[in-house]
Formats: structure tokens, C-alpha cells, sequence
């Protein structure tokens, strides 16, 4: 489901929907070897559809989505235990923060419609870009100039600046994997697929835009 970057590790939240309370486990990646240096133990964070990186809190932030889409979880990065959860006001599938900003950007349930808030997810702006993209909602990341949205179905990155501007909507050139969630990394883009029956993968990428 979600997933979130410190810069030096990647965190990956799996889901297990076999219970009839969903649990979640959060796998902490080492970048550099790729591989999985611990898992948390289970956490009640729902659906946790997506997760950011606070590096002023040193904390990720865990979207629940369904069924409680208000709700956000605090984890620490070093013993990935929750902190707290909280109830931020609006109903939200993804999240992203900025530190230069320090702000969050979230996406509305239910369409494509994504809001700025400060670091206290306190409302500052919302854009309604567009209906529809014709692709699922799943999380998100940002830089410093852009937002990026993965989108399943036919898999693709749909990205807009910060000021609510549709810039591209980039084909991922995979199929029969579902698109969850993506990270940047410098200049690396790190994608997350769910494979039907076979768990997740992650995919090392760059984003480029033909003119």
C-alpha cells in the first residue's frame, strides 16, 4: 500500500486484509543494498493507502483511508511503533510533505482533487485540476516544484506543480502489476506494484517527458 523515503532507507506499508480488523507491517528498506533491514510489528493503520516522511518530526505519517479516511497515524522511523493517530478533519487517500515548504499535500477522496495544509494540517488552498484522469487514485510524493500522483490501470505518474497545474500524465511501462505508490530519491524514482497473489516489487526509475 503506502510507502515513504527518508532519503536513506524506504518504508513500505503491506497490508493484511485476510482479518476482519486489517493490520498493517511497515518494511524498512536499506536504498543503497536493497534490502529489508526490519518489520514492525502489526499496526491497526486500516487500509494505510499511503505514508509520508516528516524529517522536522523524524516520523512517518500514515494514511488510513478506508475505512476511517480521517485518520493519521505517527510512526517512528527507528522502532516503527505508532505514536499517535489523529483526526485531521477531511477525508484523504495520500499524502506527501515538503520541508522546505513544511507543508502537506493530501488528495480528497473520491476524485482528483488535492489540498495544501500546513505542518499542523491546517487548510491553506485546494485545486480541483480535473473530473477525472480515467485512472484509480493511490498515493503520492512532492519536490521542491511538483506533485506526483500514481495512478492505476493503466499505470502512469500524473503530475502537476504546486500550483495546481496538470504539467504531464507519464506512462509506467508495466503491466498485469498495480501501481500503489511512489518515492523520489534524488533523481531516482522508486515505484511500488502490488502483483496479484504474489506480494509487492519495487521498480528504480527515472521520469522523463518527451517535448
Amino acid at each position: 500500500q503506502g510507502a515513504a523515503t527518508d532519503g536513506t532507507y524506504l518504508y513500505y506499508c503491506i497490508e493484511n486484509q485476510a482479518l476482519e480488523k486489517h493490520e498493517s507491517y511497515i518494511y524498512k528498506i536499506d536504498i543503497a543494498t536493497g534490502k529489508i533491514v526490519t518489520r514492525s510489528k502489526s499496526l491497526q493503520l486500516d487500509h494505510s493507502n499511503d505514508m509520508t516522511y516528516n524529517p522536522k518530526l523524524n516520523q512517518l505519517v500514515v494514511v488510513h483511508n478506508a475505512p476511517n479516511r480521517k485518520l493519521v497515524s505517527f510512526v517512528d522511523v527507528t522502532t516503527l511503533e505508532k505514536i499517535e493517530t489523529i483526526n485531521i478533519g477531511r477525508e484523504i487517500f495520500c499524502m506527501a510533505y515538503n520541508e522546505k515548504r513544511d507543508q502537506y499535500v493530501v488528495g480528497l477522496s473520491g476524485g482528483q482533487t488535492f489540498c495544501v495544509l500546513d505542518s499542523n494540517f491546517e487548510y491553506i488552498r485546494e485545486y480541483s485540476p480535473v473530473a477525472s484522469t480515467g485512472y484509480t487514485t493511490q498515493g503520492m510524493t512532492c519536490d521542491d516544484n511538483f506533485l506526483y500522483f500514481a495512478q492505476s490501470g493503466a499505470n502512469v505518474v500524473v503530475v502537476y506543480d504546486w500550483d495546481g497545474y496538470q504539467v504531464a500524465i507519464i506512462p509506467i511501462e508495466f503491466t498485469n502489476i498495480e501501481t500503489e505508490n511512489i518515492c523520489i530519491v534524488g533523481n531516482d524514482i522508486y515505484i511500488g506494484f502490488y502483483r496479484s497473489g504474489n506480494g509487492g516489487i519495487i521498480y528504480k526509475t527515472k521520469l522523463t517527458v518527451k517535448k
